[in-house]
């Protein structure tokens, strides 16, 4: 999630929509008072971190969010991009379960002067983004622990304590309050570059940073076919799951 102040936008990070990429390339028109939730350590590694925007931990009132990430990121022998971003974490997790995929529900209440900012986010072809959330959850997963795609899919439909399933567990929350979208855009992964530009162009944002394709924040742009790990059971797990994002969007398989 990108706060700005400076340029009046909010951007919610749906899962699995290039939410890195999108927050690293609003990262070049952030200031002092914005904020970043998620991504940072992404960031801090392609060499464009904004130290000076990031000393809230200094605070007082923040030692034990401080103390904490100081404590994760040694044990994890992480980095101060790792640190930073996971202060933040520390800091907003009494807020929301998993911070940087904050609804906007939930936004409003803390940023109220949000409701009068841009709000945008981006959403991705459901049976594309089933596939490529099944990959990334189960990635460091034993091979005793290994889960099939039907396996995942069924535990995610019936389960919201599992261990593996984030939270949400879809997207269509973070940008919706009682099922109505509350953002002022909402982009497609699928069209992902042009609707950056409309973005873009809303803000009066330079374009030149579009212009480079930077593959360290592009992560899992590339891989087979979704369409190769379903069957009619996968399909009809992920068209429960996904009924309003399919709808409304008319996502097609």
């Amino acid at each position: 999630m990108v706060i700005s102040h400076s340029k009046k936008f909010l951007f919610l990070h749906c899962r699995k929509t290039a939410g890195t990429y999108v927050s690293s390339l609003l990262y070049n028109f952030l200031e002092k008072n914005d904020l970043v939730l998620g991504t940072l350590e992404d960031i801090y590694n392609s060499n464009k971190f904004k130290v000076k925007n990031h000393l809230d931990f200094l605070k007082f009132e923040n030692i034990n969010y401080t103390y904490k990430s100081l404590i994760k990121t040694l044990h994890n022998r992480k980095n101060y991009g790792f640190f930073i971003n996971n202060f933040y974490k520390q800091k907003y997790l009494k807020t929301y379960i998993n911070p940087p995929h904050m609804p906007y529900s939930q936004v409003a209440k803390i940023f109220p002067e949000c409701k009068n900012f841009f709000k945008f986010c981006f959403v991705r072809n459901p049976y594309d983004y089933a596939v490529s959330d099944y990959l990334w959850r189960t990635k460091n997963l034993k091979k005793s622990d290994s889960l099939s795609f039907f396996d995942y899919l069924n535990i995610k439909l019936s389960s919201s304590d599992h261990k593996i399933i984030a939270k949400p567990k879809t997207n269509w929350p973070i940008y919706t309050i009682q099922n109505k979208v509350e953002v002022d855009f909402v982009g497609k992964f699928e069209n992902l570059d042009n609707d950056l530009r409309i973005i873009f162009s809303k803000l009066n944002l330079d374009t030149k940073c579009l212009n480079t394709i930077n593959k360290h924040m592009k992560k899992n742009f590339h891989r087979d076919a979704y369409r190769s790990y379903y069957t009619k059971k996968e399909k009809l797990l992920v068209e429960k799951l996904h009924h309003n994002e399919i709808e409304k969007f008319q996502y097609e398989f």
